[in-house]
């Protein structure tokens, strides 16, 4: 959860990238997302430094499933979504979503061109399972955070443990427990980020002010990405007219 293991991300091997194409609808298992980075030498030796990857979620929810005997998501939807009180959440498993909104990746060498055609993505979302793994509004995510990062879903005697952070090198602050923590001008700041092909995502909760917001953008390509250079901006803003 701290992303420790030195364990690379499977979603950047060429190999992966390449297979997620040819059958669209591949229900992906999670050993098999594993498969591509089981022979790859680990980045670094384990507690030695930090790197993001959505390899550590896989592993981390696998010992969820063995230890609850459930599946992820209905553990997620049971414990997390049903408790949070939120309306609009659903597994990330299939191609084709109500309402969805075409996402843009532009000239993005990971899945470059739009995301979805003819209302469909172009391939299996499940492949992503514990990585993000679910479609919520930014309504429903910035209520989760603030019920999160305040305590609510979990016994509060954790949380100094959920937010005993490393490190996280170049991206800033220190990461606990699958929490990115950063100091603002007048406290913490905690949160999260979320990439997919044509789509990014990105949640933060002010402590100072108990206080959280969201937004989700349809474009990730390099190109297109400049309004999210203004984050720090975006936050004063929202800060001071609190």
């Amino acid at each position: 959860m701290r992303h420790e293991t030195g364990m690379p991300r499977y979603v950047f091997k060429e190999s992966f990238q390449k297979d997620v194409l040819i059958d669209a609808d591949k229900d992906w298992k999670p050993a098999e997302l594993l498969a591509y980075v089981l022979d790859d030498e680990p980045l670094f030796e384990v507690e030695s430094s930090f790197a993001y990857s959505d390899t550590n979620y896989i592993i981390a929810c696998l010992a969820v499933e063995e230890v609850t005997g459930t599946s992820l998501y209905d553990h997620v939807m049971e414990r997390v979504v049903k408790k949070a009180g939120l309306k609009q959440v659903e597994p990330q498993n299939k191609r084709k979503y109500t309402g969805m909104a075409q996402g843009y990746n532009g000239s993005d060498p990971f899945f470059s061109g739009n995301a979805l055609e003819n209302g469909k993505s172009r391939y299996n979302w499940k492949f992503e399972w514990a990585g993000g793994g679910l479609l919520i509004t930014s309504k429903d995510l910035a209520v989760l955070a603030k019920k999160i990062y305040e305590g609510e879903m979990f016994s509060k005697d954790l949380l100094d443990e959920y937010f005993n952070g490393r490190d996280a090198g170049q991206m800033g602050g220190t990461w606990g427990l699958g929490v990115h923590i950063r100091d603002g001008e007048k406290g913490k700041i905690y949160g999260h980020s979320g990439f997919m092909p044509g789509y990014v995502t990105n949640m933060m909760y002010f402590e100072d002010k108990g206080f959280s917001i969201c937004y989700q953008v349809n474009g990730s390509a390099p190109e297109h990405r400049g309004i999210l250079r203004d984050l720090p901006s975006l936050a004063k803003i929202v800060r001071e007219s609190l």
